[in-house]
């Protein structure tokens, strides 16, 4: 009975532990998005401004 208490008690501690190491992934897909998305959004601003420059600063080409 005590083998099954303690096979029970090591399940939990692994899933404890499944939880966290999904945690982490989970936090550093998120940075990683978010880092993503800030560059595009900066290379997207860049292409922009590269546009209106060759325009000479008018509205439209």
């Amino acid at each position: 009975m005590s083998e099954l208490v303690q096979e029970g008690e090591n399940a939990v501690i692994l899933e404890s532990f499944y939880k966290e190491v999904a945690g982490i992934l989970d936090a550093a897909r998120n940075r990683a998005y978010t880092a993503v998305n800030f560059a595009m959004v900066e290379a997207y601003w860049e292409i922009g401004r590269s546009i209106v420059e060759r325009q000479g600063g008018e509205e439209r080409a």
